[in-house]
């Protein structure tokens, strides 16, 4: 039976996975600042001999302890694509994203900051077997709170009887590759990669009804809101209601109080019954 000992050792062993990773990160930005060295991703295949741009257990250059952390589909390769996932987006790389320096109306906080992103695997999605977690590694209960930034998915050994939980990881799964494709990867996300990231929302009738005007309380559409963007726009309290209010209708739908608690009061059932959305009724999924 799985345990909340065995949560704490989890969230212990992926704390010191990552002490690990970002100790490496450390030691070679000091190296680089004191000489030409390498770059990070340089020295990590620099044992790649058959230049393949993977690397196998033999190859990697570093304890054996940080492999299956890079290696996260498990074929026993570690590719560019999945030693990038893992590192956070820097200051530097920050201020070249339009949301820099923004903050939002309703919290105070930036939109965006290092380690912000969610950087989905689509390797650990297991519906039954996921829960969500913030950026210490402390499960998060379903609830209509949004998303902050740096929360992640994990993969569970055991399968998850509460439906809400499963339910709340179901719409994480699709928040997270919309919230980072706005707010980080924008300039990397076409106009028809948007669309498709966005099914989900169209075929609940999520923002889908342009609105006539811009301002700060604008509740933008799908294809507004990346237009809106496109513009590298000084306001960004509009993306952020899409944002917040795009995920909390999900939730409305996913979500049913009246089978295990779920955060949210009567803020979150207002928002429902406001915007049409009967809390539990049921999301409807791509194909």
């Amino acid at each position: 039976m799985w345990t909340c000992r065995d949560s704490e050792q989890q969230s212990v062993r992926f704390h010191m996975k990552t002490a690990w990773i970002l100790l490496f990160v450390v030691v070679l930005n000091v190296l680089k600042a004191a000489s030409p060295a390498p770059t990070f991703m340089e020295e990590l295949f620099k044992g790649d001999i058959t230049h393949d741009k993977r690397i196998t257990k033999k190859e990697f250059p570093w304890p054996a302890v940080l492999f299956n952390t890079f290696d996260q589909d498990k074929d026993g390769f570690i590719t560019q694509d999945e030693a990038k996932a893992l590192l956070p987006t820097s200051s530097a790389d920050l201020k070249e994203l339009w949301a820099y320096g923004l903050i939002s109306r309703r919290t105070g906080a930036p939109l965006i900051e290092p380690a912000g992103e969610h950087k989905l695997n689509k390797t650990k999605v297991s519906y039954g077997y996921n829960q969500v977690v913030d950026r210490k590694g402390q499960v998060l209960r379903p609830g209509g709170r949004p998303l902050r930034g740096g929360e992640r998915l994990i993969l569970m050994k055991e399968y998850q009887k509460d439906v809400n939980v499963r339910e709340y990881a179901r719409v994480f799964t699709y928040m997270a590759p919309i919230r980072d494709a706005l707010l980080y990867n924008f300039n990397n996300t076409t106009k028809k990669e948007w669309l498709e990231l966005a099914q989900i929302l169209e075929i609940n009738k999520i923002k889908i009804t342009p609105a006539q005007g811009i301002g700060p309380r604008t509740i933008l559409s799908i294809e507004q809101v990346y237009d809106y963007i496109k513009r590298r726009p000084s306001e960004g309290s509009p993306v952020m209601r899409f944002l917040e209010e795009a995920e909390l209708e999900l939730k409305c739908l996913a979500l049913d109080p009246s089978k295990s608690p779920v955060g949210g009061g009567q803020n979150m059932t207002q928002h429902c019954e406001e915007h049409r959305k009967p809390i539990g009724s049921g999301l409807k999924i791509p194909k």
